[in-house]
C-alpha cells in the first residue's frame, strides 16, 4: 500500500487516527534498504512505555542504536492509530525464516509460532505496529479501546491484501528472546486468541464492529508449569491434574507456544 491508500483503508473502516508529526509519509529508512516489493504480514509490538509524549518521540526518532521511525503506526490507549512512518522502518529486524514461510503459506492453524533463529530481514517483509502499553498486563482487559483498534487494523489490511489472520504475528512470534505484545514480564500475550478476534473482525468487514469475545485457552510459555498455571488460573496448584485432563493431546508434557485449554473453575 501507498501511504494514502492506507489512510483510505482507515477511513473506510472507520478507524480513528492522527498524524505523529507532519511528513509521515516520507519519513522512513529506504536509504537502507528496500520495503517489500513484496510484504507478507503484520508485526505488532508493544512500546514497553506510556502513551506520552516521550513514547511518540521514540517512535519517530528512535534511539542511538535503533534509530527511528520505528514503526509504521503506534496505536494509542485512545484507540487512535498514530502515523508515524511509510516505507522500510526499524521495527522487525532479523527473524526466523521457517516462521515467514509459515506466514506467507498461512499453514500453522491454531498454533504459536516460536522462532528459533534470526536469518532473515523482517523489516523489509512486514507492516509494523507499536501498541503503547507497558506490556505488563493483559491489553484486551487493560487497554480495551487500544485492544480494539488493534484487532480491526489488522483485520483491515489481511482484507486489503486478501490475507487470512494468520498473516499477523507477534515480535515474539518472529525473533528469539522478545516477548512482545506482553502481558507481564517475559510473556507474550495469546497470540491465538488475538487472531481469532482477527478472522472475526475480517468476516464483519468494515462496517462491522466486532466486540472480542472471552478466551477459554491460555499460551503455554517458559517458565510455566502445569502447578503454577493452577494456581494462578485455578486457584490451587493441587489441581494441576484437571490441566491434564483437559489437554490429553499434550501427553502432561507442554512445551512453550503450546495452547491449552482452560479447566472449568
Amino acid at each position: 500500500m501507498t501511504a494514502k491508500q492506507f489512510v483510505d483503508l482507515l477511513n473506510e473502516w472507520g478507524i480513528p487516527h492522527r498524524e505523529n508529526r507532519d511528513g509521515w509519509q516520507n519519513h522512513n529508512r529506504n536509504s537502507k534498504g528496500p520495503w517489500g516489493p513484496n510484504v507478507f504480514g503484520i508485526g505488532n509490538h508493544h512500546t514497553g512505555g506510556a502513551d506520552n509524549k516521550a513514547g511518540r518521540d521514540i517512535l519517530w526518532e528512535g534511539y542511538a542504536a535503533l534509530p527511528g521511525p520505528l514503526c509504521h503506526a503506534g496505536i494509542q490507549q485512545d484507540g487512535y492509530v498514530l502515523l508515524n512512518g511509510w516505507g522500510r522502518v526499524n521495527h522487525f529486524g532479523l527473524g526466523d525464516s521457517k516462521v515467514l514461510g509459515h506466514v506467507i503459506k498461512e499453514d500453522y492453524g491454531n498454533h504459536v509460532l516460536v522462532p528459533h533463529q534470526a536469518d532473515v530481514d523482517g523489516n523489509s517483509r512486514f507492516y509494523g505496529f507499536e501498541w503503547m502499553y507497558d506490556g505488563l498486563s493483559e491489553p484486551s482487559e487493560h487497554y480495551p479501546k487500544l485492544y480494539h483498534t488493534a484487532v480491526r487494523l489488522n483485520a483491515a489490511i489481511c482484507t486489503h491484501h486478501d490475507w487470512t489472520e494468520l498473516s499477523a504475528i507477534g515480535h515474539g512470534e518472529w525473533q528469539p528472546g522478545k516477548w512482545d505484545p506482553g502481558h507481564s514480564k517475559g510473556h507474550m500475550f495469546d497470540t491465538v486468541k488475538f487472531r481469532g478476534h482477527v478472522a472475526q473482525a475480517i468476516a464483519e468487514g468494515p462496517k462491522g464492529s466486532p466486540k472480542p469475545q472471552p478466551s477459554n485457552s491460555i499460551v503455554f510459555n517458559k517458565g510455566d508449569s502445569l502447578h503454577s498455571l493452577a494456581k494462578k488460573f485455578l486457584g490451587d496448584e493441587k489441581r494441576w491434574l484437571e490441566f491434564v485432563d483437559v489437554n490429553r493431546q499434550l501427553l502432561n508434557h507442554p512445551e512453550p507456544g503450546d495452547v491449552l485449554k482452560l479447566p472449568k473453575k
